[in-house]
Formats: structure tokens, C-alpha cells, sequence
């Protein structure tokens, strides 16, 4: 007898569309999707009816450690993800010390503090990284990294052309099962039109955008693309934000089987004109025009973009006034629980992109690029049970309190989003259930991938 079965739900399978069936679980594991006048009863059984049973969503793109140091955001922001029915996460770890040194530690605050899975993405800010990146696949199992072409002042220096292909060739040797991701906007336009916007004390988002020339992702996309063929690595470039870099990528993917691409929330649901505060979403990358916006929903629909993340580094109110401060942009509020209403009320509602569309961006399509597939991203037998019943009608307004997230503000504060997740499974267990979370303590793992 399994553990658990679900019935009469719609079973949302991204290989195969929307089907009728019935699932069984058993230690964690998916042992059978039949339909419910032959699935085994289980020992606990869910109904289902008027929900859509999805894979576990996948953030591909979270900072830890922006707001109370690594170890407690790894358990509050975990913690909050599960709201949003996410089940893993793709972890970006920067800094200059060797990752030989703090990995170990990083994996122990994984394994013992993470309410949801994490595969971990290595970011390459120096040479002797660059050179220890062998230890990191052979090792550790560590198959994404990062590089900045354009990073924030201040925070880490920008890197060159050269130092970034060197690091493509050495991460090539493992081409079949690593990724590089790059940060792609070419640093010495941004970093006059910086100055001159700190200098000007302009502060409206239109300002911002203006000052942040979409050139410079335009060219960024080029030199990126270029860099993934001489060096026959494959390259991921992250937060995409402007129609230019699209256009650039549509053309260039036809003759280039090196490059996906990404974009975020943040750019698909706000533009320059939003009503926001300035200094709630002055990002890097920065926020667009809504004919940008407009553009990179098309890049959904078309399968142009490969897959959607939401670059959350949660920080408090206070965090996000330092921030500012310290280096004139933004950090976020808590946008991972928030990732697959804001997709469906943006882009299955209101722009009509077919769900299973939508849905791949956020599950099958980046385990399949990061190298979890099928163990995670899909609904089969052998998977593991990480699901997520969503109700796609179901009406709601977000309330930072309600997130348990260290951001204590939204970005979206207030909004109304049309999807509503109403119990995430994680290996097989029930861990959040109408808007609550109900482990004590987090049973998530780091996954080990090459």
C-alpha cells in the first residue's frame, strides 16, 4: 500500500500536456500515475477535485545571505518558497574565497537549515577559482558557475572578455553536463551612465532606465554568444530585460547551440511607469519600458526563453535603505513564493500563453538545463513526489506577513494575483497547506549533479 495517493485532480505532466489520472507516492518516490479505478489506495488520500496537480516549481535563481546572514536566510527563505509551491531552488554563491574552503560548510547549512532542495552555482570572481573549477565538478558535483561581465560597483568588480573565456574553456572540458551563466552587459557603457546618475540625483524608475542603456545588454548578448562558441561552452544568460537582447537572442540561437536564456519576474510583471517606490526596484538589470515587458512575454510564448527565475536576495526595509546607500540599487523582497501566481495571473490570465507553456519555463526546462531531470521537473514514475496543487481561479492578495520571509515590505505589496497554490508536497509529505507551513524544520538536501 503507498503513502499517499491524489485523485480526481488534473494532472499537469510537461511532457505530455494536461492528463486525467491519479497518483500514488511511496517513500518519497512516484510509483504510479493510472487512472484512480486502478491506482492503489494509499494510506493517506488527497482529493484533488478542481485543483491542478503540477510538478514542484523551480527557482533557478536565488541569492542567500542578504538579510540575516546565510545560514538563517537558507531556513526563512526556504521556509517561505514552499508557500509558492517551490521545491528546489538553483542557489548563486559568490564572493573571492576559494569554494574548496567555504563549500563544505555551505552544504552542512543546506542539508541541515533547507526546507527545500538546492542545487548550488558556483560564481567565478578570481583566478584561483577559475583554476580550482575541476575540483568543484570532480568533487563536490557542482556543474553551474557564474560570471559577471557588468557587476555593481563597489560590490565586485566587473570582469573582462578574457577572463570570462578562459573560464568557459576550462568549464567546456566538462561540456556535456556544465553551464556557465553570465551576467551579459557590457561594463563600460553602464559604468559612465552610472556616475552620471548618481552625480545628476535623479530618482524616478524612467531615469534609471535611461541611464542604463539597453545597448548594453544588446552587446552583452553578442559578446556572450561569441564567447560561448570560440570556447564551445554552454552559456546561460540570466535576467534578460530588454526587446534589443531579445531580438539579438532569437537571431543568434538559430545559428548558435551554445546559449539559453533566462528572464525574471521582475521584468515580466513591472515596467518604469509601475507604480512602485524608486527605490524598491532600482535593479540591475534595470526595469524596462512596457513595450520591453511586452516583448519579453512574446520570448515566453515563442520559446525563445528558455526559463523564468526571480533573482530573489531578500533583505529587510532597513537592508533595502542600506543598499541604496552603499551601492545605489535595490535589493528584493520575497518573490520566490511568488513566482508561479505572479506567471499565472500575468501570463496564463492575462495574456493567454497556454499553461503548460508557461509551467515548462518553471520546471521541466530548468531541470533539464541544470541537470536534475527527471528527478525533478516532471510528474513520472521515479520522480521524486515534489508537487505543487494550485487552484487557477482562486483570487488572493499578497501580504508580506503572510510570506515569513526576513523582508518585512513587498514589491508587490497589496496586489491582487489570480493562482493560488493550496498544498505543496516535498518528498512525498504535505509541507504547506492553505497558507501554512507545517514541518517544524526543513527536510531539504543539496543536490548533487555530473
Amino acid at each position: 500500500m503507498p503513502q499517499l495517493t491524489i485523485i480526481n485532480g488534473e494532472v499537469l505532466i510537461p511532457e505530455r500536456g494536461m492528463v486525467r489520472a491519479g497518483l500514488a507516492i511511496d517513500e518519497g518516490k512516484i510509483v504510479a500515475i493510472a487512472k484512480e479505478s486502478v491506482l492503489p489506495e494509499g494510506r493517506e488520500i488527497i482529493d484533488a477535485s478542481g485543483l491542478v496537480v503540477m510538478p514542484g516549481i523551480i527557482d533557478p535563481h536565488v541569492h542567500l545571505g542578504f538579510g540575516h546572514g546565510f545560514e538563517k536566510d537558507c531556513r526563512t527563505e526556504t521556509r517561505s518558497a514552499l508557500l509558492g509551491g517551490v521545491t528546489t531552488i538553483g542557489c548563486f554563491i559568490g564572493g573571492t574565497c576559494l569554494h574548496s574552503q567555504t563549500f563544505p560548510e555551505l552544504e552542512r547549512i543546506f542539508n541541515t537549515q533547507a526546507f527545500t532542495d538546492v542545487f548550488p552555482h558556483l560564481c567565478i570572481n578570481t583566478e584561483e577559482q577559475r583554476a580550482e573549477i575541476p575540483v568543484y565538478v570532480n568533487q563536490f558535483g557542482v556543474t553551474s558557475f557564474k560570471f559577471f561581465m557588468f557587476c555593481i560597483p563597489g560590490y565586485m568588480p566587473s570582469q573582462s572578455n578574457a577572463f570570462i573565456l578562459n573560464g568557459l574553456r576550462t568549464i567546456a572540458k566538462f561540456s556535456s553536463y556544465c553551464l556557465a551563466s553570465i551576467h551579459a552587459e557590457e561594463a563600460s557603457i553602464l559604468t559612465e551612465q552610472w556616475n552620471n546618475f548618481f552625480r545628476s540625483g535623479k530618482k524616478t524608475l524612467i531615469e534609471w532606465a535611461a541611464h542604463n542603456p539597453v545597448e548594453a545588454e544588446e552587446l552583452g548578448v553578442i559578446i556572450a554568444a561569441s564567447l560561448a562558441a570560440m570556447s564551445q561552452c554552454r552559456v546561460n544568460i540570466v535576467h534578460l530585460a530588454t526587446a534589443a537582447g531579445l531580438a539579438r537572442i532569437r537571431a543568434l540561437k538559430r545559428i548558435n547551440p551554445f546559449i539559453t536564456v533566462e528572464t525574471i519576474t521582475l521584468y515580466l510583471t513591472l515596467n518604469c511607469l509601475s507604480e512602485v517606490a524608486p527605490e524598491e526596484a532600482r535593479w540591475s538589470p534595470a526595469v524596462r519600458s512596457s513595450e520591453d515587458q511586452e516583448a519579453l512575454w512574446r520570448g515566453v510564448e515563442e520559446g525563445i526563453i528558455d526559463t523564468i527565475g526571480t533573482d530573489q536576495d531578500c533583505v529587510t526595509r532597513e537592508g533595502l535603505q542600506k543598499f541604496i546607500q552603499d551601492y545605489g540599487v535595490s535589493g528584493s523582497s520575497a518573490v520566490t513564493p511568488l513566482l508561479l501566481p505572479l506567471l499565472l495571473t500575468e501570463g496564463y490570465h492575462n495574456r493567454g500563453i497556454p499553461l503548460e507553456k508557461l509551467i515548462s519555463k518553471i520546471t521541466i526546462n530548468p531541470a533539464q538545463l541544470w541537470g536534475i531531470y527527471p528527478q525533478k521537473g516532471t510528474i513520472a514514475v521515479g520522480s521524486d513526489a515534489d508537487l505543487v496543487l494550485v487552484d487557477l481561479n482562486r483570487e488572493f492578495e499578497v501580504d508580506y506577513r503572510k510570506l515569513f520571509s526576513v523582508a518585512d515590505w513587498s514589491l508587490y505589496q497589496g496586489k491582487r494575483l489570480k493562482g493560488f497554490p493550496v498544498m505543496t508536497i516535498k518528498g512525498g509529505e504535505v509541507v504547506m497547506k492553505e497558507g501554512k507551513i507545517l514541518p517544524e524544520w526543513g527536510k531539504g538536501k543539496r543536490i548533487k549533479r555530473g
